[in-house]
């Protein structure tokens, strides 16, 4: 269960890096499921990126929908979002050297059921 979850949050973030043009090179997690150290590190295991998990998680969410909102108006937000990451901690990738191969399992079938 907590692979299949990770593996449609790194599905997410490569639709995110098409859409945009950009390769995303920090995560910042929040929600109760990322307090289970294995969620954090599957994670941390299958997106290209720095994964890092707030100190105080409580309104994670409402701060990086802020941030994001203001970075659309043309405020800098570079203060806030240093803010955010001092306060965290960087997650060690998974120690499951087989992790990766069922991410591209699940990438397969994946594709295969949506050309149905």
């Amino acid at each position: 269960m907590v692979e299949g979850v990770a593996f449609n949050l790194a599905h997410y973030v490569d639709i995110l890096q098409r859409a945009s043009g950009q390769h995303v090179s920090q995560l910042i997690l929040s929600g109760n499921g990322f307090l289970n150290p294995l969620a954090a590190e599957t994670l941390a295991e299958v997106v290209d990126a720095e994964v890092r998990l707030p100190e105080k998680q409580g309104h994670a969410s409402l701060r990086g929908a802020a941030i994001c909102a203001f970075r659309a108006l043309g405020v800098d937000m570079s203060a806030e979002v240093e803010h955010l990451v001092a306060g965290s901690r960087t997650i060690s990738k998974k120690a499951d050297p087989f992790v990766r191969q069922r991410l591209r399992l699940y990438r397969q079938l994946r594709a295969k059921v949506l050309l149905r």
